[in-house]
């Protein structure tokens, strides 16, 4: 098994980085310890954990009911060659992000902005026109913060999360000497976000699309012009092709022994254990996972909650696909909960941005699998949507696109099992995915890309809408905050 970043450390790492690189400069003040808790998604225990560890390393001075203030200092001008090193490395990275950015949002926007209410959007213009003031400084700070409280209105911190490191990624450190690119793209066109605030209250699609490209273009413009700059005056330091954009979904939040349960529910679901099979004894598991045999017994008990397993003092675990259930019991324990809700988040995403991403990907799809997904379709036995969403994948041609893009496809194969737990309605399910798998399999023969990219969504919409009913019938908190696309 892969060995998972902590939340400590991935929180820590963060944190690291942004001091280091002049993010959060000499005397700046970290967010709060309860925004770091919203931005990351991690407890109050890990954020304190984090903090003391900075502080004893040197990085930061905490005070009680303070923000934690960077004290980590290097000699300015070694600070700032490594700081410049580390961003002309990532520079091409950099670049290609903007057009991911310009190719994601739009969408995602959108719908934002449709699950705001016209109430709650005319709220946010007003707080905007009031934090923008007329400086550039403003604008750039209050527009960022309207994007991300749209996010917050989908109910997927999935989103607001993705944008964050998205936007963190594109920040580039602004060094004396060189214009701030962000503040220029500001004075270059100070109506830009204005403009683009009003097209996402109109709800016009080609209008929001067309905004955001100018609009991420423009800044993308600025920044390559100083990057550029940079450039001319540190030939020395080259690309580096591994310092490229990076993006967990999980991030920290798969426990060991959730991992090996699903692990196990993956070799239920696909036949090595059948109905009625006991699982190997506990200290045979405990070895191949080469896990303590208390994790294993989390493994099981998970297992059991969902009804999928029965444990027998002296006889071992039986699997008992036919009790297995969805209930209080088992949604509301809280790693079933965070699965389940990631779960969720991730489908619509993907129900969100597919019609983009299938456009981008269309002309560079190998066609071969068509045959693949209908062949598996018809069959009845292998997943046609695996193959599918994987050719899709393959073929995107911007790579942290591609790379944002896998990384909800494995959490969403991770939690593929939820679908199988839907009771009598399961099989009625599988098969309207897998129909409409065969449909989008045709269409991308046919080179037929507008129906594609519809049939492939459809796909993703259908599993969304009826998981999310099923988890909100059986009592999931969370489930009915996830809007629908």
């Amino acid at each position: 098994m892969l060995e998972k970043t902590t939340l400590f450390s991935y929180l820590h790492g963060v944190l690291v980085e942004e001091i280091e690189t002049g993010h959060i400069g000499h005397g700046e003040s970290l967010p709060s310890a309860k925004k770091l808790c919203e931005r990351y998604r991690v407890g109050i225990r890990t954020v304190r954990d984090v903090l003391a560890a900075l502080r004893e390393e040197g990085y930061i001075r905490t005070e009680e009911r303070r923000c934690a203030v960077v004290i980590y200092r290097e000699d300015v001008s070694r600070e700032n060659q490594r700081a410049i090193r580390a961003l002309l490395e990532r520079r091409s990275s950099v670049m290609e992000m903007y057009q991911t950015l310009a190719a994601l949002t739009p969408p995602i926007f959108s719908f934002g902005a449709r699950c705001c209410g016209e109430r709650a959007l005319r709220q946010l213009r007003n707080s905007y026109q009031k934090a923008s003031g007329n400086s550039p400084e403003g604008n750039w700070q209050a527009s960022s913060a309207v994007l991300h409280q749209l996010l917050c209105h989908c109910g997927s911190p999935l989103l607001n999360e993705l944008y964050s490191s998205m936007e963190l990624y594109t920040k580039v450190p602004v060094f004396e000497g060189y214009p701030n690119p962000y503040l220029e793209a500001v004075r270059h066109n100070p109506a830009g976000f204005s403009t683009v605030f009003a097209v996402l209250v109109e709800g016009l699609p080609d209008q929001v699309d067309r905004c955001f490209a100018q609009m991420y273009r423009e800044i993308g413009d600025q920044v390559g012009r100083y990057l550029r700059d940079l450039a001319a005056d540190y030939p020395q330091v080259k690309e580096d092709p591994a310092r490229f954009f990076r993006w967990d979904a999980e991030k920290g939040r798969v426990c060991t022994y959730t991992e090996i349960g699903r692990d196990l529910l993956e070799s239920i679901r696909t036949g090595t254990y059948a109905d009625g099979d006991f699982l190997p004894p506990a200290a045979v598991l405990a070895e191949r996972y080469r896990v303590s045999l208390s994790t294993i017994r989390q493994a099981l008990e998970m297992l059991r909650q969902l009804g999928l397993v029965e444990v027998y003092n002296g006889r071992g675990t039986q699997i008992t696909l036919e009790r297995m259930r969805l209930s209080e019991e088992s949604v509301s324990q809280a790693g079933n909960r965070r699965d389940t809700l990631l779960y969720l988040q991730g489908m619509q995403f993907m129900v969100l941005v597919l019609p983009r991403v299938a456009h981008l990907a269309f002309s560079h799809m190998e066609r071969g699998v068509a045959q693949q997904v209908v062949k598996a379709a018809k069959g009845g036995g292998d997943d046609p949507l695996t193959p599918l969403i994987a050719a899709v994948i393959k073929a995107i041609p911007l790579a942290s696109l591609r790379q944002i893009v896998e990384q909800i496809n494995r959490l969403l194969q991770r939690g593929a099992f939820l679908l199988y737990l839907q009771g009598r309605r399961a099989q009625h399910n599988i098969r309207a995915v897998f129909h409409l798998c065969a449909e989008a399999a045709n269409a991308l023969q046919a080179g037929e890309e507008a129906l594609f990219a519809q049939k492939l969504t459809d796909c993703y919409r259908l599993i969304l809408e009826r998981a999310r009913q099923r988890f909100i019938e059986a009592g999931l908190p969370g489930a009915a905050e996830i809007a629908l696309p």
